[in-house]
């Protein structure tokens, strides 16, 4: 009776169309006037079906990418490994430049919308290499995803889910579970630990037996993934305000030590004091959000900067912590001359040589430097507060004559 239940799916909330971008309709509406089949796919389709507006939108179609460039105007194809094309549309941010940190960059100013053809599993070619552009159908496609959850097609204009592998169930029965074997889905690209575990905080869902289990079992494979790919799975948790509880669950599941064993036994050794910290950090987050989702020195400057008695040392602890997460030297330079110039307005100096020569720079780095300002105010409040109180008119005048310079809004 209960598979009978949830083998009906959940169905679409009656205004699910109003959650989907106009523009990523449009592409789907072409793309099936065209003659081919098209749908939404993925993250959107599972935020949808659980009532929350996605942020980005996938499309799914049976044209191949030259096709697809060939219908939907202002696209282009891209990847070599993997080609995908992606539609750029402008978004309205009506509105935004009241706040205290908008959205300065430009790639804030549209939205991506990925659009891919239905896929196989990847093949070898002569040279021994895998082939990942080998074109399939809906079903070959969802069964190369990686979670349940995200391998649901939904067609907007016939209201219709299409699912074939039981996604429904378990978004049903709010549980993460691999497609496949998870042993086998999470030795294929041990990033998929990390996403699992994003999810799991994001949408308050558990994970499955056999994929909890396979995740602790395969833990260790995370030392042959990509630095880049996890470290942007750790930035994506801090710039959304997770990151406490994404340390905290990524330390329980044991794959912390395999990302960074520096901070791992940090996390162990300082108790409560570390998740305290970061926990402050994801309130500042949530209420004062990144002004470009790009940059990261923000991040590693309050982090690195909160995690020794003298914000203005690094535990000495933490320096391999710089290598885990490919800290660069251009980041590491930021964040010493956020340290120079806090230092030195901490003191009373406000328009000292360090500072004239930062309002001098693009509004990039001027967001970043007031962002932590901004950050290190809420989480650790006096001094900061002060320093953020004097000069908070200067950033608000920056802001506003960027705007005035660039009419973006």
């Amino acid at each position: 009776m209960i598979w009978k239940f949830f083998s009906r799916g959940l169905g679409l909330p009656k205004n699910y169309k109003e959650k989907i971008d106009s523009q990523a309709l449009d592409i789907v509406r072409e793309l099936q006037k065209a003659g081919h089949r098209a749908y939404l796919v993925g993250g959107c389709v599972r935020d949808i079906l659980l009532g929350i507006p996605p942020k980005d939108f996938d499309i799914a179609t049976s044209a191949n990418p030259y096709r697809v460039k060939s219908v939907i105007h202002r696209s282009q194809i891209i990847g070599k490994r993997f080609r995908i094309v992606v539609a750029r549309r402008k978004k309205s941010l009506q509105g935004t430049k009241q706040y205290v940190f908008p959205p300065l960059d430009r790639s804030k100013h549209f939205l991506e919308i990925q659009i891919t053809t239905f896929r196989r599993a990847p093949e070898k070619t002569l040279t021994g290499t895998l082939d990942e552009n080998v074109f399939g159908n809906e079903k070959d496609d969802s069964e190369r995803r990686d979670f349940t959850l995200n391998g649901l097609f939904l067609d907007p204009f016939k209201g219709k889910v299409v699912d074939y592998v039981s996604g429904q169930k378990d978004i049903s029965l709010k549980q993460i579970r691999t497609i496949g074997e998870a042993n086998a889905r999470f030795e294929e690209d041990p990033v998929r630990m990390l996403r699992a575990l994003r999810f799991m905080i994001r949408i308050g869902f558990h994970l499955e037996k056999s994929t909890e289990k396979a995740l602790r079992n395969k833990a260790s494979t995370l030392l042959n993934a990509k630095k880049e790919r996890v470290r942007e799975e750790f930035l994506k948790m801090a710039r959304e305000g997770y990151l406490s509880e994404y340390l905290k669950r990524t330390h329980e599941y044991g794959l912390l030590k395999y990302v960074s064993p520096a901070l791992d036994r940090y996390w162990t050794a300082k108790g409560h004091e570390l998740p305290n910290l970061i926990k402050k950090i994801d309130e500042a987050v949530k209420k004062y959000p990144w002004p470009n989702q790009h940059l990261s020195a923000p991040f590693f400057f309050v982090i690195l900067m909160g995690l020794h008695d003298n914000h203005f040392q690094i535990h000495s602890e933490l320096e391999s912590v710089k290598e885990d997460f490919l800290i660069s030297k251009a980041e590491m330079s930021s964040v010493e001359t956020f340290m120079h110039i806090l230092n030195r307005m901490l003191k009373g100096q406000r328009w000292n040589q360090r500072l004239v020569f930062l309002t001098r720079r693009n509004i990039e780095t001027q967001s970043q430097f007031f962002f932590v300002l901004k950050l290190l105010a809420e989480c650790y409040g006096a001094p900061y507060d002060k320093v953020w109180e004097s000069n908070e008119e200067l950033w608000r005048d920056m802001k506003n004559r960027h705007f005035a310079r660039s009419q973006r809004f």
